[in-house]
């Protein structure tokens, strides 16, 4: 009985127990590094785990308690319910933007537009266009040879377009550690903004580990 309530106390104060975190590959490589470096730094008994997980499966986690906390996101033009029971606050903006390699015509510009380049020199990436009059990309600009990518990973969008093999939307995070060969502008119309939430569930139970842990994603996404 001493040791349980050593132990409670522990996780009452934030001194121990266990966080275990769930996120979407561009946030866990970006914002949440610095954020466990901080739990660590403050709180070296909290024992940590993170989880890369796909976008769909965060909620049914949550709701199993095989995670405490999840960083999720949605789209401005295309914003996702939070499931009843959910607490959901946001993190920060993503912007999507435009990489090009770095001797296309375009790579001098201060932004771009879709509209400026042709259909067929656009790799297809996972951003989510739904509730858009139209795509960014719809339109037949171009009659040149595609590289048709049918994937979900970004990072393998990014080195196609570092290899000059055409240009992407990428979400800036994963922009953030671009190569060399690789220029990111802005794109002006339509703007497209992918939003970044922390999510828990909706409790009074949560520990100080899981709270703290909170705070530091949100002052490592105002870093960035």
């Amino acid at each position: 009985m001493s040791r349980a309530a050593t132990e409670l106390a522990a996780l009452a104060d934030g001194t121990g127990g266990e966080v275990r975190l769930g996120a979407f590959i561009s946030a866990a490589a970006s914002i949440v590094p610095p954020a466990l470096a901080r739990l660590r730094a403050t709180h070296p008994a909290v024992q940590i785990t993170l989880r890369e997980l796909e976008q769909r499966e965060t909620h049914a986690l949550l709701f199993r308690g095989e995670i405490d906390l999840a960083i999720t996101f949605d789209y401005e033009h295309a914003p996702g319910p939070v499931p009843a029971g959910l607490m959901q606050e946001h993190l920060m903006d993503d912007p999507i933007m435009v990489a090009l390699p770095v001797g296309h015509p375009l790579a001098g510009a201060d932004s771009v537009t879709p509209a400026d380049l042709p259909s067929d020199a656009w790799i297809n990436t996972a951003v989510d266009f739904r509730d858009l009059a139209a795509s960014p990309l719809d339109g037949d600009r171009g009659g040149g040879p595609r590289l048709d990518f049918d994937g979900m990973d970004f990072r393998t969008a990014l080195n196609l377009v570092a290899a000059g093999l055409g240009v992407a939307l990428l979400p800036r995070l994963l922009l953030l550690d671009a190569p060399p060969s690789v220029v990111v502008l802005p794109m002006r119309q339509p703007r497209l903004v992918r939003r970044l939430y922390t999510c828990r569930l909706d409790t009074r139970g949560v520990t100080a580990s899981v709270r703290r842990l909170e705070m530091y994603l949100r002052e490592a996404a105002a870093d960035l």
